[in-house]
C-alpha cells in the first residue's frame, strides 16, 4: 500500500513540474508576442533607438540575395507610411527557458519614395536569446513567400 501511495505522489509531482514548464514557456512565448509587435511598432514609426534595443548585440539577418550583415538601421526602415506584419505559425521556447525560435509569414506593403506600390511577402524565422532577462531578436532568415 505504500509503494502504491508513493507512486501517485510521485505520478502528480511529475504532472505538477510539466504544467509548471508548460506555463513557464506559455509566459515566455506571451513575452515574445509583445515584443513582436513592439517590433512592428516601431519599424513603422521608424523609432530606430527601440528598433536598436530590441536586437541582440549579435544580430545578423539573412535575407536571399543580400550579403549576410550584421543589423544596419538605416535599411531596416521603412518607407514612409509602410506597413509590416509579422504572423507567426509556430513560437518554439527551449526548455532551458533562454532561447527560442520561431517561424511565419510576413507581409511589407507601402509606398516607394517615387510613389510607386510596393507589396514584399516573405516567410520569415526568427532566433530570440535572453539576454540578462529580456528576450532580443539575434537572427532572422527571410525567404520569398508565402508557402
Amino acid at each position: 500500500m505504500r509503494r502504491g501511495t508513493l507512486a501517485i505522489v510521485l505520478a502528480l509531482v511529475a504532472i505538477g513540474c510539466g504544467r509548471g514548464a508548460t506555463d513557464r514557456a506559455g509566459e515566455e512565448r506571451a513575452r515574445i508576442d509583445s515584443l513582436r509587435a513592439r517590433y512592428i511598432e516601431a519599424y513603422e514609426s521608424h523609432d530606430a533607438k527601440t528598433l536598436v534595443g530590441l536586437h541582440s548585440r549579435d544580430f545578423v539577418e539573412f535575407v536571399p540575395g543580400a550579403q549576410i550583415d550584421r543589423f544596419v538601421i538605416g535599411r531596416a526602415t521603412p518607407p514612409a507610411g509602410a506597413s509590416l506584419s509579422l504572423e507567426p505559425e509556430r513560437v518554439v521556447v527551449a526548455g532551458s527557458g533562454d532561447v527560442a525560435w520561431e517561424t511565419g509569414t510576413s507581409l511589407l506593403a507601402g509606398t516607394t519614395p517615387d510613389g510607386a506600390g510596393m507589396r514584399r511577402e516573405w516567410n520569415y524565422m526568427i532566433g530570440w536569446e535572453k539576454i540578462a532577462g529580456e528576450w532580443k531578436l539575434d537572427r532572422m532568415a527571410l525567404a520569398p513567400g508565402p508557402p
